[in-house]
């Protein structure tokens, strides 16, 4: 690794980095080498106090500051970690069209009268209540 603190400080997105903060950047990517990259980065955005002015850290920039830095030879960051897979839905087979419209005169089947459930609902006391469910004789 390079001596850091030889180097002249840097300048990424407005901000100048003195040698001792690149010295402190290089340390803290060591010390959390299983760390992915994102949390990194939002750790050393944190560290250094580099935040936008609504206050949220500037993790994209310090994500490509630690990239120059890799690239320069200061550092080794954490491989990136492969994407999940997107899925898909699958499609639903085409749905054929009806050749007539159904009646509106079309009956419920019966049996499905008979078997309704009656339920009752009678109040107790105020704020509670008692669900009754009742069937028909034909439903047993």
């Amino acid at each position: 690794m390079v001596e850091v603190m030889n180097t002249r400080g840097w300048v990424h997105c407005g901000r100048e980095f003195s040698a001792a903060e690149i010295a402190d950047l290089c340390a803290t990517v060591a010390w959390l080498p299983g760390l992915p990259r994102q949390e990194l980065a939002a750790t050393l955005c944190e560290h250094l106090a580099w935040f936008t002015l609504s206050g949220t850290p500037k993790i994209h920039a310090c994500q490509e500051f630690l990239a120059r830095l890799q690239a320069a030879g200061l550092l080794v960051l954490p491989p990136l970690r492969p994407a999940r897979p997107v899925r898909r839905a699958a499609l639903s087979p085409a749905v054929e069209p009806i050749d007539e419209a159904p009646s509106r005169t079309t009956p419920f089947p019966m049996t499905t009268l008979q078997c309704a459930r009656h339920i009752a609902i009678s109040p107790i006391a105020r704020g509670s209540s008692t669900i009754e469910t009742r069937s028909r004789p034909s439903c047993q």
